[in-house]
């Protein structure tokens, strides 16, 4: 199979930049990631426990304890979502406008082939 890209350089449908895709992991990687997640998940309730000491400790300093109390708190609770405001305004100009009314004589005058649409423009 080719590789493809269109006019704007995007890939045509049926192509890739990687039409063999990802590496395949051999049975010896995936037995070192299988053995790697239940050390880690074996691990999980110890290293919750030292995050609760870290926060219950006297010794430990302000910034550290809210470092800890940050990671329990998205843990348990998820992090929080991120809104973004914006407002967001189409604006006609004078030169859109003549553009469209362009566009739409136009098609009047080919008998408006999108079934009379161009009328209420």
């Amino acid at each position: 199979m080719t590789v493809q890209r269109g006019e704007k350089g995007r890939w045509t449908k049926g192509s890739s930049g990687n039409p063999s895709g990802a590496r395949k992991m051999t049975d010896e990687e995936k037995a070192q990631r299988d053995e790697a997640m239940r050390i880690l998940r074996a691990a999980t309730k110890d290293a919750a426990q030292a995050l609760v000491q870290i926060v219950k400790s006297k010794s430990t300093p302000e910034r550290v304890k809210l470092q800890a109390a940050n990671v329990i708190l998205e843990r348990v609770m998820g992090k929080p979502k991120e809104t973004i405001e914006a407002d967001v305004r189409a604006t006609m100009t004078a030169e859109d406008m003549s553009v469209i009314r362009n566009v739409a004589e136009r098609l009047k005058q080919k008998g408006g082939e999108d079934g009379g649409a161009a009328e209420d423009i």
